[in-house]
């Protein structure tokens, strides 16, 4: 049985850990894959409200992450992503690439050296 330190490492600060000094996560697109790319993440936890032509409303909850150009690969070569790519990451939460409100899915970051991803979750582990 884990001790009460390693629960609340475990629950609180790992997560925090991971953002900051980033995670190893698999890049999907189609049958591709990429897996091993290291990734940070700048926000997570908005939960985005969307109304459909049909006039119901779904939910669901974003984040933000950073990936450098040169490690965004997919069958070994260097792609610009696109809505629709998936991530999965250490907990095997998948997170697909989607623009939001007033925002595109991709943009050029940190000077152009990186990408900034906008996901929504639409699996957990």
């Amino acid at each position: 049985m884990p001790s009460v330190f390693a629960t609340r490492f475990n629950e609180n600060a790992s997560p925090r850990l991971r953002a900051i000094l980033g995670e190893a996560v698999a890049i999907s697109r189609g049958a591709s894959s990429t897996s091993g790319v290291t990734a940070t993440w700048l926000s997570e936890g908005s939960e985005i409200q969307t109304q459909t032509q049909m006039g119901v409303k779904t939910s669901f909850i974003d984040r933000e992450w950073v990936i450098p150009k040169a490690n965004y690969l997919i069958g070994g070569s260097a792609v610009t992503p696109t809505a629709g790519d998936r991530l999965t990451d250490a907990d095997g939460t998948v997170w697909e690439l989607m623009a939001q409100p007033n925002m595109p899915a991709v943009e050029p970051y940190g000077g152009g050296l990186q990408w900034l991803l906008r996901t929504k979750r639409i699996a957990s582990a």
